[in-house]
């Protein structure tokens, strides 16, 4: 990493049942039938084409893998050059996989080993929503889950800094994400100003007491 520039946050991108947006391009987006827009999960260029086996991905795979897109949009760097980028990710929620929990544990009930396979299992372990996310965009260092009390959006900041700051990648994409919202903070070296990457202090500040998406992507985008 460059030791002449800070950590910043160089792009923030967030989901949830009815919007989506990029926080320093302040672009919000209603989706579904009554706006006449299809979600992120269908928009192939916003993802930078097809995702493996994303059809059987569980909610929170699927949202986290739009929230890394969204935050390499508001940054600008195409998926393409992410995969080229020392950039490593780190996610975060209150309950793993719960829902993916239940949901493969009752058709297992219901049944038994025929319906409840494998690959429905693997969508059950909260570390398969990044997995699957670090093999569609390529990244290629850290990829660390940890469980914070109220998703503790400023601790996985910190954390996320802290792996930066260890050497263990350049970049580090940190998620929020359940089953309903999600939000990814890239991090990484940069620059802060107009048109550039934002300070992380400022941005901790800012996401202090915050606990839904949408609210925490809102006052983003009013304070930056």
């Amino acid at each position: 990493m460059n030791d002449t520039l800070e950590t910043t946050v160089l792009g923030i991108g967030w989901l949830d049942t009815g919007a989506f947006g990029c926080v320093r391009r302040k672009e919000r987006t209603s989706f579904g039938e009554q706006a006449g827009v299809q979600p992120p999960w269908k928009d192939m260029e916003l993802l930078g084409g097809p995702v493996k086996n994303f059809g059987r991905f569980d909610a929170v795979s699927r949202l986290t893998c739009c929230a890394c897109a969204l935050a390499l949009r508001d940054a600008g760097i195409p998926v393409e050059d992410c995969r080229k980028l020392d950039a490593g990710l780190i996610g975060t929620n209150t309950g793993g996989s719960i829902d993916a929990n239940r949901a493969y544990f009752s058709d297992y009930l219901k049944a038994g080993r025929k319906l409840g396979s494998s690959h429905l299992f693997i969508y059950t372990l909260p570390t398969s929503p990044l997995a699957e996310s670090a093999i569609h965009f390529g990244l290629k260092a850290c990829n660390l889950y940890i469980v914070h009390p109220g998703g503790g959006i400023q601790k996985l900041l910190d954390d996320a800094n802290l792996l930066i700051a260890d050497g263990q990648a350049a970049r580090i994409m940190a998620v929020k994400a359940h089953s309903n919202e999600a939000i990814c903070f890239l991090l990484g070296p940069g620059e802060v100003g107009a048109g550039k990457s934002l300070p992380l202090g400022e941005v901790r500040k800012l996401v202090a007491g915050l606990d839904s998406v949408a609210d925490t992507a809102l006052k983003l985008e009013k304070a930056l």
